[in-house]
């Protein structure tokens, strides 16, 4: 668990947007993997200082968050205090009630996935945090298996930390690496991703490559239980709303309508095994896939 290249860009671009890191809690101390000149390219971009940069070298991210994020104080929570943690607390369990509404940003780095009592780990971040800070996730989505007990789907985040909930989120990126060590760099820009609310459809991904998460919420409100109300997957929600059992099409990239009219009829025309081929492979190709700009779209774009 740490902060690598591309969640320190995350933390920064959050700085730049206004949001301010005060009183930081980490799960666990975060390993700080970003070299020299990955934070000189980070200090350019966000206009930071130069002695910033010797500052934030170090092997956890503790000055990082000072040096280049305003951070007051820089803790963290841990099941033991083996790597010298300030808190000791074994997160599948509460968090005392006087650690509640202590924090002004609560940091997961890699630790969430690693907690088999997740609603009740996530529940804590929630209740750490005061009314107007940051929660910041990042986190296994893909091809990890065996990373730690769970891969996460973006559905999970945009239902838990929904104003219901006393949240709401600000940013959800995916980021796609060469390795499964992600210290060893991105393969391309993020994607932002949607709301699969928003777009009436489960946003998929089938791909070869170790994707993260990186999530961004501010917290609107205190609850002591966030979730007495359980999140629901959103496509399910509509059909017991609406009653229809007929869900829509995925939307994708191509959604030209006579090219999916093509696509129907070249279907219909072939044999019914070659067909669900075809189909199948268009759907790894252009739905179920970053190519799918209403499901991803590249930051930079």
């Amino acid at each position: 668990m740490g902060i690598n290249r591309e969640a320190a860009a995350f933390l920064c671009d959050a700085r730049a947007d206004g949001v301010s890191f005060g009183r930081v809690l980490t799960l666990g101390r975060l390993n700080f993997s970003v070299d020299r000149r990955e934070l000189e390219a980070l200090a350019r971009r966000h206009q930071g200082p130069a002695s910033s940069i010797d500052d934030a070298l170090h092997a956890y991210s503790e000055r990082f968050f000072k040096s280049f994020l305003g951070a007051e104080t820089v803790e963290a929570v841990d099941h033991s205090d083996y790597e010298g943690a300030a808190l000791t607390h074994d997160m599948n369990r509460r968090v005392p009630g006087e650690w509640e509404q202590r924090y002004d940003t609560v940091v997961d780095g890699g630790t969430l996935e690693h907690i088999f009592n997740f609603p009740e780990a996530i529940a804590n971040c929630m209740r750490l945090l005061r009314e107007g800070g940051r929660l910041f996730i990042f986190t296994p989505a893909n091809n990890q298996l065996g990373h730690g007990f769970y891969q996460f789907s973006p559905e999970l985040f945009y239902r838990a930390l929904a104003p219901a909930h006393g949240f709401e989120i600000e940013s959800v990126l995916a980021v796609q690496f060469r390795y499964a060590s992600t210290e060893c760099g991105a393969l391309n820009e993020p994607y932002r991703v949607a709301d699969p609310a928003s777009v009436r459809s489960r946003v998929t991904l089938v791909n070869s490559r170790p994707v993260s998460l990186m999530i961004r919420a501010r917290k609107t409100a205190h609850l002591s239980e966030p979730f007495e109300t359980f999140p629901q997957q959103s496509d399910y929600g509509e059909v017991w709303a609406t009653g229809d059992g007929d869900s829509t099409p995925a939307p994708h990239a191509l959604s030209s309508s006579a090219l999916r009219s093509r696509a129907r009829l070249v279907k219909r025309l072939l044999p019914a095994k070659v067909g669900e081929r075809l189909r199948n492979e268009y759907d790894r190709h252009f739905v179920h896939s970053f190519r799918n700009k209403a499901f991803y779209t590249r930051v930079k774009d």
